[in-house]
């Protein structure tokens, strides 16, 4: 004998209650879908600043190990050691095909002792290199060789990128 008696009752969801369920979740998706493409793109350039900023202290570094001038090329998408051998990276850096690297130097030298030549008064300032999405978002990391010595410095840069000069090293906080 059933001491309750249990009603079955198969019936599943509306159409109303799915259409609902559909509406909300495109809402949160399109809310939410401008956040993680600006994450995304954050990560990117972070990414390209990181490679950048070990490519320059390994060239430091092998130049003060072998006690050598190591010189390192810089292009819009790379670093890469040079065709005639003096280069001391262990592997050229190839970016993301969606980050750009600008420069105010195409080459960077550093001595045997892992110094470099910094001089604004002959057109030789302080290296900066900056990372930035090549369609334009406004997240730009940037890393700057600080002093003769070698130091190197990294941050946001506030400025344009396509107008560096001698004081754009000011601009990366």
């Amino acid at each position: 004998m059933l001491l309750w008696h249990v009603r079955k009752d198969n019936s599943g969801f509306t159409l109303i209650e799915m259409i609902a369920v559909t509406i909300i979740t495109g809402i949160i998706a399109a809310i939410a879908a401008p956040n993680l493409l600006g994450l995304l793109n954050r990560n990117r350039v972070n990414q390209a600043m990181g490679q950048v900023e070990g490519a320059l202290k390994e060239a430091q570094k092998q130049a003060i190990r072998t006690g050598r001038q190591c010189t390192i090329n810089i292009n819009a998408d790379s670093i890469t050691n040079p065709a005639g051998g003096t280069g001391c990276l262990l592997s050229n850096r190839i970016l993301n095909n969606l980050v750009t690297l600008n420069s105010n130097r195409t080459t960077i030298v550093f001595s045997g002792k892992g110094n470099i030549t910094i001089d604004n008064t002959t057109g030789n300032p302080r290296p900066v290199l900056i990372t930035s999405m090549a369609n334009g978002t406004d997240r730009q990391a940037c890393v700057v060789i600080q002093s003769k010595l070698g130091s190197v410095r990294t941050g946001e840069y506030t400025g344009d990128p396509a107008t560096l000069g001698d004081d754009s090293s000011d601009n990366c906080q």
